[in-house]
């Protein structure tokens, strides 16, 4: 008869077998390479990242500058030719690889918001009428096309929550015909704070409470907020104004420490662990310092390209950071 320790041992060891061949063949199918593409007002950036067996590594990373400015007014015909040229060029080291291209675009072109309410509508079609009414008074975006999902997140204190994603529809349609046109076809197109917050989930969910994350791209800022169940609570992404002093680091800090405050208060049981920061390198220190001169503790820096094996410099600038967030999110 075997011993208990001995069965306890095997079952062991058949768990662990198992779980080795669950993953050998998840990794069978999990594409080996991808790549982020994160289209900004004025420039691209695509990212092309390659997993092996000694981890990510950064196959290439090419930037292109865009001869109008996007998401400026309604896209015009001129707009949509531009980022399709752009595109193009781009796209000529990987589009023919049939490789997964993530999408993110500007966090201020999308807009997302959680609504708290007595009840939740009882059905789909319900629901998403009430967000794209909600969300189209919320933007002041009557009578104009909208895109919008939406999920249940649950309840906190006795209020169901109910998240509300919109993006104009007039710019997705333009953005998708001219990715059509440079044959480019997204495996995913998402608000680039999306892309970060599946990057850094894993690290988020370690906090035993909810916790803040404040992005630096080199044309919009955001602030995200999420709840101790790693539920997103707030996203505001805002263009940045490069003529503020300072590069507008200490309105940015300001303004994230008006909102998280707001948003603790506005809870029994809200609470904010830690305030994480991620973007272009550059501007990370700046931001850390005004931020730190507001909090007890100072925030915690993150990088898309941390665990990439020997990431070349140019991943921590520019669109480069959010490229490579959204190639592996």
């Amino acid at each position: 008869m075997l011993k208990k320790a001995s069965v306890d041992e095997a079952i062991a060891d058949l768990r662990l077998r198992a779980g080795d061949a669950c993953r050998r063949v998840e990794q069978a199918f999990l594409p080996r390479a991808s790549v982020g593409l994160v289209i900004g007002a004025e420039s691209i950036c695509a990212a092309h990242v390659v997993a092996d067996a000694d981890g990510r590594r950064v196959e290439e990373i090419r930037t292109e500058a865009l001869p109008v400015r996007l998401f400026g007014g309604a896209p015009t015909a001129t707009m949509q030719q531009a980022l399709a040229g752009a595109l193009e060029k781009i796209g000529a080291g990987f589009k023919d690889a049939y490789l997964p291209v993530h999408v993110a675009l500007p966090d201020p072109v999308i807009q997302l918001v959680v609504f708290e309410l007595e009840d939740l509508p009882k059905t789909k079609k319900s629901r998403a009428e009430l967000v794209r009414w909600r969300l189209a008074k919320e933007f002041h975006a009557e009578g104009r096309p909208l895109d919008c999902a939406h999920q249940d997140l649950g309840a906190e204190d006795g209020k169901r929550l109910l998240l509300g994603q919109a993006g104009d529809g007039a710019w997705l349609a333009a953005l998708k015909q001219a990715l059509r046109d440079a044959g480019i076809t997204p495996w995913t197109i998402n608000a680039g704070v999306c892309h970060r917050f599946n990057r850094f989930h894993d690290r988020f969910a370690s906090e035993a409470n909810g916790g803040a994350l404040v992005t630096l791209d080199p044309e919009w800022w955001t602030l995200t907020v999420w709840d101790r169940e790693i539920r997103p609570r707030l996203a505001r992404g805002r263009w940045r104004d490069g003529a503020a002093g300072n590069d507008g680091y200490e309105a940015i800090a300001a303004d994230t420490e008006r909102t998280i405050l707001s948003y603790v208060r506005g809870g029994v049981e809200r609470a904010i662990g830690r305030v994480f920061i991620a973007g272009e390198a550059p501007a990370i220190a700046g931001l850390s310092a005004a931020l730190a001169r507001r909090m007890r503790d100072g925030p915690v820096a993150l990088s898309a390209g941390a665990d990439f094996a020997d990431a070349p410099a140019a991943a921590e600038s520019g669109y480069a950071p959010l490229a490579l967030a959204a190639a592996v999110s």
